[in-house]
Formats: C-alpha cells, structure tokens, sequence
C-alpha cells in the first residue's frame, strides 16, 4: 500500500483514478475543479465593464429532448499582484444568473426578450445549432445584438481550453 500511496502522490489525479481506482472521476471534477470557481462574497456584482448572455439552445421540449442552457456572464477588471509587486488589472468573469430547462422556441424567445430588458447585456452569445439559428435572426430581425458561435470542437475539448482561466482565479 506504501507504494500506491506514493503513486498517487507523484501522478496527476486523474491518470491515478483511472488505472488504479477504476474510476476516471476525481473529487473536485475531472475538467474544471470546484476548488478553481471563486465564491463572490458581496451582496452586489462587481462593475462589470462587459454583460453578455450564452445560448446554447435545443429543439424540444420533450422529456427525451436535450436541455436549452442559458447564463449570464458579467466581465470585470480586478487587481492582482504579480510576483514582482506590481499591480495589474485584469479580466474575470462573474456567473451573474443561468437557466437549464426543456423550452420550447416560443418560450425561449420570450425569455431571452425578457433577459434583454432586465439586464441589458452587450450581447448575446448563440451556439448556431438547433434552435439557435432561429433565435439568432429573430434577435437581429428585433434589433438586439447578438453573436452566433458555431464550435469547431466538442465541449470536453472546450472545457479543457478554458481551464487556466478556471485555475487562475478569474472565474466567480
């Protein structure tokens, strides 16, 4: 046992979990660890210099349908001290809000109409599939801005891309 206990000490946690554990799952998540998502302890967002809302829609509201996802991300600046002891300002993200529910595209408009005059973000953020192509020309058709995204890889991939941003503390 001394000697898996010295393994594990000395291998990243998630080769260690899938061969000798027989389970690729480690405490805290595989990906992104729930240790790297920063608590915001004030009653108020900070000042947030950029609001934008990410859409990643489905196209049903059936029980076997795909969840319709929605967050609210506000963007601030926030000092940190390098290793020499100066300061720098730099971009973090606040998790202001988020919906994960079956909606149908009807309901879904109307959401996002509603999410547009409570919290006036500079943008929306659509993944250009499902229902997102038809919630991207209604918003525009209506005047609100919004960005379609059409990703070139799958999510675990984007997952893993957005880590540093996760282990650097900017993520609340």
């Amino acid at each position: 046992t001394e000697h898996f206990v010295k393994l594990r000490e000395t291998m990243i946690p998630n080769d260690f979990a899938a061969l000798y554990m027989q389970s690729p799952y480690v405490e805290g998540g595989n990906i992104i660890k729930k240790k790297s998502i920063k608590d915001w302890t004030d009653k108020k967002p900070p000042e947030l210099q950029y609001c934008l809302i990410s859409v990643d829609s489905a196209l049903s509201e059936r029980d076997t349908a795909d969840y319709t996802a929605v967050t609210i991300w506000g963007i601030f600046e926030k000092s940190m001290e390098d290793t020499s002891g100066k300061i720098h300002f730099v971009p973090n993200a606040v998790l202001l809000g988020g919906r994960r529910e079956r909606m149908a595209f009807p309901d879904l408009l109307l959401y996002l109409k509603d999410l547009q005059k409570r919290r006036k973000p500079d943008t929306f953020l659509i993944e250009k599939k499902a229902s997102g192509h038809s919630i991207i020309q209604e918003l525009r058709r209506q005047g609100i801005p919004c960005i379609e995204f059409n990703p070139d890889r799958d999510k675990v991939a984007r997952a893993w891309a957005a880590t540093p941003i996760f282990e650097a503390g900017r993520v609340w």
